[in-house]
């Protein structure tokens, strides 16, 4: 193979050398020992490739790279590499073609700022390819990543926002040097072939960002092309093609061209080995442009001071490079959910409004009360000097009583010199990564990867944490075959024993789990030790039969309480667990009875007695009619709005309004599980009180889907709970619950009233471990624990659970037996099989009550 021109190598003390910036590159590159790299650097390393794994994870669950990875799959190629998702192995360019996609599809992943580029996207799908076709050990993976990393800091912080001026993605364009130089190490490639390979990779730099005018999802693509295109050149340098050495510096060099400058080698590589760019990379918080994300922070700060008030305008100052791309007409109606992420008014608009912006904030653009903020948000062209990802965030906002608050914060958070940044990418990470143990088992590989004799035990790791086992659902059978096995297969609920909420020595309210008919509920009375007269609160879980044949149910009612009142929730489910009667009966009782309160006549299934026990009000199951029958016929979102309302008028005659309720559960018709995220909007208006520390609360919550209806055209029937004590909402720091119109949990004297809970990943807001009951349930109690433990509670604590099981989900759901003892005791349990959940994905959702100490 012929020499590359250049000179001596000899190198001034400005960094200054007579080989070109390939020739500086390659011999540093194959030089680099691990042993070599400082401590802080490898870590930094580690931190981002931690990172890069989440993103990737979370990408795969939100299902974002779709036709990357069918075309990775149709690549095929000898078995090499994985591809993140799972399946079988593809050849490994293939396999950087579709993991580099991944990494950056939901716009997640890391930015250096200096370079405007997102260094691990293209690099680690490049090391992850290479390292398992050659078997590299974990050092060699880690050295090369660094390598790297490393790279493309320095290419693109060589031309600040030069790519970006004319239109070229950096990440794209610089990306491909990078994991070309990667891969070529871990090929074991001499400095010469090197060379060689980023001559070769300079031919395939590119990446047009056309998309931001569109909304097209070639953005996603670009890393994915320059892993790919990476891995190529170095194996086309391997089999002798040859690059110009010149490829950066020269007339015809990458600056040159693409940058319209030309540029001094010495910038590039001066400081090798001694001033480290990878560990300046910032980790990002929010799932959008780095560009937006100080004045997301700065917005984030201004939120509770603007907060239920009317704001007339929003005002944000943003660097002028960074206005080209997120500010502009028509940015507050983004045309698409990726052009979203790269509109600032919108995201500053949801920051205001939600308090957050996650992955699911871009599910939804019909969204009016985004858009019309969004359109009141004005930009002024600011230049604090430097680059245009690490500037100020200053955002300022007049409000209509003709005040200004304003905030700012120094830069975004998720730097290098943020003190969180460990917590918050091991935070992250677990969480896009699924959050179970699998998830713990990544980190803890990642971070002993120096260790590590291959990659197998990383990728056997990834594979558990992303892909679930094919759970024991109703695959290939009818929802009522399936629920028929479950009701032959489940035992009757008589296990648990009913738990009490005691203060002192003073018995108060006394759970008893869902049990057969009225028949069980008198058994289950008796085994607490009380009397009918000690009921305050009846839920009745009809199925299809029962409820067809009501006039039953009710007479059997009446029987029981003998002229006793009680506010009385019908709830219609698919099945029961226990099949000795079509329905069944939880109570809750409080020794002596409560106090009740007539709110207005009984009108079917909408009866107006509440009870008052304690400090807690229980409340009549609300249907959408009145004393005329069914109301807003065809309408969900009003009848919705009716039962909230109902629930209002109803608390009034206790004395409360509706900022005192703790929990609802919503029963609607499976036909509007589209539509039912637009309830937030009724529940913003209607909901929401004031908590102990003066801050808006908005009670638990949980949401059910039923084939039947309640009455014929009724689409949703409410539950609801509220209490006189003061509220206070209970919240172990997870941030989509700041954006939400219910919280986690809710303290309201002497009990702690909680969410449905589900196996729902905190950043991306999408179901995870489908088909998987066991690891849905486990997720899901983990959860649970979490704000027990907020609570300064534990499951000793927990006095009753229901738990909402899928038809597909009830055919495992005894074996959940000793899962939830263990997290829970025995708690009683209520369990009824819906006919589905909110979450497609979602097999059980867990609603717990807890007493406080």
């Amino acid at each position: 193979m012929t020499e590359p021109t250049g000179g001596t190598g000899r190198t001034d003390r400005t960094g200054r050398t007579d080989r070109t910036v390939a020739q500086e590159l390659a011999r540093w590159a194959t030089e680099l020992r691990l042993a070599d790299v400082p401590e802080p650097v490898r870590a930094a390393a580690l931190r981002h490739l931690l990172d890069g794994l989440g993103t990737a994870a979370a990408a795969v669950r939100y299902r974002a790279a779709e036709p990357a990875l069918a075309v990775a799959a149709d690549l095929g190629g000898p078995p090499e590499a994985s591809v993140l998702r799972g399946g079988p192995k593809v050849g490994a360019p293939a396999a950087a073609l579709a993991n580099g996609t991944l990494v950056h599809a939901l716009d997640f992943d890391d930015t250096h700022a200096a370079g405007l580029v997102h260094a691990t996207a293209p690099v680690l799908p490049a090391v992850l390819a290479v390292g398992e076709e050659t078997g590299a050990s974990g050092a060699e993976v880690l050295t090369a990543a660094v390598v790297g990393l490393e790279t493309i800091c320095r290419l693109g912080a060589a031309a600040p926002h030069g790519f970006h001026a004319r239109g070229l993605h950096a990440t794209s364009v610089c990306g491909v040097f990078a994991a070309a130089l990667a891969a070529a190490r871990l090929y074991g490639l001499v400095p010469d072939q090197v060379v060689q390979a980023l001559g070769i990779a300079g031919s395939q730099t590119g990446g047009l960002m056309e998309f931001i005018n569109t909304g097209a999802s070639t953005k996603r693509l670009h890393p994915g092309f320059a892993a790919h295109g990476g891995v190529l050149a170095a194996r086309l340098a391997a089999r002798g093609a040859t690059g110009p050495a010149s490829v950066f510096e020269g007339e015809y060099g990458l600056y040159g061209v693409l940058a319209g400058r030309r540029i001094d080698g010495g910038t590039v590589v001066a400081g090798l080995g001694e001033r480290w760019e990878l560990t300046r990379i910032t980790v990002k918080p929010y799932p959008a442009c780095q560009l937006s994300h100080a004045p997301l922070d700065a917005a984030a700060a201004l939120r509770p001071r603007v907060a239920g008030r009317a704001v007339d305008e929003v005002i944000v100052q943003i660097h002028p490079d960074a206005a080209q791309f997120v500010c502009g007409p028509g940015k507050e109606r983004p045309a698409s959910p990726y052009a979203a992420k790269f509109s600032l008014p919108w995201c500053l608009a949801a920051m205001l409004i939600d308090g957050a912006v996650t992955v699911a904030t871009f599910d939804d653009l019909e969204r009016e009360d985004l858009a019309s903020l969004a359109a009141r948000v004005r930009h002024e062209i600011t230049d604090f000097g430097g680059a245009a990802a690490d500037q100020p965030g200053r955002v300022s906002a007049l409000l209509a009583d003709g005040s200004r608050v304003a905030a700012d914060v120094p830069r975004s958070g998720g730097g290098p010199e943020d003190p969180g940044l460990d917590d918050l990418v091991r935070a992250k990470a677990l969480a896009n990564l699924g959050g179970g143990p699998a998830a713990g088992r990544v980190a803890a590989i990642v971070a002993d990867l120096a260790a590590q004799p291959s990659l197998t035990p990383l990728m056997t790791a990834l594979t558990e944490a992303l892909t679930a086992p094919a759970g024991s659902g109703g695959h290939g059978r009818t929802v009522r075959a399936v629920v028929r096995e479950a009701v032959r297969a489940a035992s009757p609920t008589t296990g648990p024993r009913p738990r009490a909420i005691r203060t002192g020595e003073d018995l108060m309210t006394v759970h008893l789990p869902a049990a057969p008919g009225y028949t069980g509920a008198v058994a289950g009375l008796r085994t607490a030790g009380l009397d009918v007269a000690d009921v305050v609160h009846i839920v009745e879980y009809v199925t299809a039969a029962a409820l067809a044949g009501y006039d039953g149910v009710t007479a059997a009612r009446e029987r029981f309480l003998g002229g006793h009142a009680v506010p009385v929730a019908t709830v219609p489910v698919a099945a029961l667990l226990d099949a000795a009667e079509p329905y069944a009966v939880e109570l809750t009782a409080y020794p002596g009875g409560g106090e009740p309160v007539e709110a207005h006549p009984d009108t079917g299934f909408h009866r107006g007695s509440l009870m008052i026990a304690g400090d807690v009000v229980y409340l009549p199951g609300i249907a959408p009619c009145d004393a005329g029958g069914l109301v807003h016929p065809g309408d969900f979102r009003a009848q919705y709005r009716y039962c909230l309302d109902r629930a209002a008028g109803l608390l009034k005659a206790a004395g409360l309004g509706p900022g005192a309720l703790v929990r609802t559960v919503d029963y609607t018709t499976t036909a509007t599980r589209a539509e039912y995220p637009r309830c937030g909007r009724p529940r913003r208006e209607v909901l929401g009180g004031t908590g102990t520390d003066g801050v808006a609360v908005f009670p638990g919550a949980a949401g059910i889907l039923v084939d039947q209806p309640l009455l014929p055209g009724a689409l949703v029937s409410l539950q609801a709970i509220a209490s006189r004590a003061p509220l206070r909402t209970v919240n172990p720091g997870w941030r989509r619950y700041e954006s939400l119109t219910y919280k986690p949990g809710l303290a309201a004297g002497e009990m702690l009233f909680m969410s449905g809970f589900g196996a729902l990943e905190p950043a991306t807001q999408k179901a995870i471990f489908a088909g998987d009951l066991l690891a849905q349930a486990e997720f899901t109690y983990a959860g649970v624990a979490a704000v027990l433990r907020e609570a300064g509670l534990d499951g000793r604590d927990v006095t009753h659970l229901i738990e909402y099981v899928t038809p597909e989900g009830a055919v495992g759901y005894p074996e959940l037996a000793g899962l939830r003892e263990r997290y829970f005791g025995r708690a009683p349990v209520s369990a009824v099989v819906c006919s589905a959940l909110l979450r497609p994905e979602f097999l059980i959702e867990v609603v717990p009550v807890a007493a406080l100490r």
